[in-house]
């Protein structure tokens, strides 16, 4: 399986992964890096899919001669690069896709940075279109993409700070990776794009020292405040008893 998620934070962007792709055969795990910084236009761009269609869908953006200003200048701009590429891997996808008819995505794309000094979430699936979600303010591509937006529904909090959002992303990454039958292979990958500033990712030590413990601690902090609620309010009010349906 596989899961990146993006986070609009108020000062920026936060996007996690897990770092490996597992071979369920030969039970192994290999790494993988799924998150990439393109400095040209100070997008974050996360991976899900074919691994070497996603590399060659990269070098696509990486060649776009102009920053796009808006979201349909971006629209644009990935359409006119993107779907040769397309087309060229997979020309019956390609020419089914462009009759109208509905094709399985080959991979797809989560992007997150900054237009017009503004954050910004989208979704580019092939061989589709360039999805905005940054109203949404959450993002979720990939097999493990229907855990994560369970878990958004229940985590989710608005508006977010950085520090919220790292804490969320390792929170819904590594429960998804508990929760999975044919699991999320960790370690995880957190990577931060702030306004004005170059990407930070943050190191496996700190994850493993300080985010994936909090991470716990948060969990257990919701357990508890389950419990203390249910407590409080039963004696306020009467549940009926269970009874068999006649």
């Amino acid at each position: 399986m596989t899961l990146v998620v993006g986070f609009l934070c108020e000062d920026g962007i936060v996007m996690a992964a897990d770092s490996a792709a597992s071979d369920i055969v030969q039970d192994v795990k290999v790494p993988v890096q799924k998150i990439f910084y393109i400095p040209k236009f100070k997008m974050l761009v996360g991976g899900s899919g074919d691994w070497g269609f996603i590399q060659e869908l990269k070098a696509a953006i990486e060649g776009i001669s102009r920053a796009a200003q808006t979201i349909p200048e971006l629209r644009e701009y990935l359409r006119n690069n993107l779907r040769p590429k397309l087309s060229q891997a997979y020309p019956e996808l390609a020419k089914a896709a462009s009759q109208g008819h509905q094709v399985r995505p080959v991979a797809s794309l989560l992007l997150g940075g900054f237009l017009k000094d503004k954050p910004y979430l989208a979704r580019h699936d092939l061989p589709g279109n360039l999805e905005d979600v940054t109203e949404q303010g959450f993002c979720a591509i990939g097999s493990g993409a229907q855990v994560a937006y369970v878990l958004w529904s229940v985590y989710a909090q608005s508006p977010l700070s950085i520090n919220a959002g790292q804490l969320l992303a390792t929170l819904i990454v590594k429960t998804a990776a508990d929760v999975t039958a044919v699991g999320i292979a960790l370690p995880l990958r957190i990577v931060i794009l702030e306004k004005g500033k170059e990407p930070q990712e943050i190191s496996p030590d700190l994850i493993e020292k300080y985010w994936l413990p909090l991470a716990q601690d948060y969990r257990q902090l919701l357990r508890d405040s389950l419990h203390q609620f249910l407590s409080q309010q039963v004696g306020k009010i009467s549940i009926p008893s269970p009874h068999l349906p006649e």
